[in-house]
């Protein structure tokens, strides 16, 4: 993103970031989700990737790389933890 748009990067990042965000609750409101799907699986990514775009360093593909990296490792999680949150507080807790 970055080097397809160097003046608009967060921009660009940040409607990314927010379509994303906006699929997940559309999937989890299709899907019937409860509310510690929106809050971990919804919120958590929503903060992450806020962290993420606010910090990111443009200038260092160091700090570009672990970002993206950090997806697979938190990002992801999240959205599997709260779909995993939501089925224990659904089908294991009632």
């Amino acid at each position: 993103m970055a080097l397809r748009f160097p003046d608009n990067s967060r921009t660009v990042i940040s409607v990314l970031n927010t379509t994303f965000v906006s699929m997940l609750a559309l999937t989890g409101h299709l899907a019937g989700m409860g509310p510690l799907y929106y809050l971990i699986s919804c919120g958590g990514t929503a903060l992450h990737l806020a962290w993420q775009t606010i910090t990111v360093n443009f200038d260092s593909r160091e700090d570009c790389w672990n970002k993206f990296c950090s997806n697979g490792y938190i990002t992801g999680p999240l959205v599997w933890l709260g779909i995993a949150a939501n089925y224990v507080q659904t089908v294991l807790l009632i």
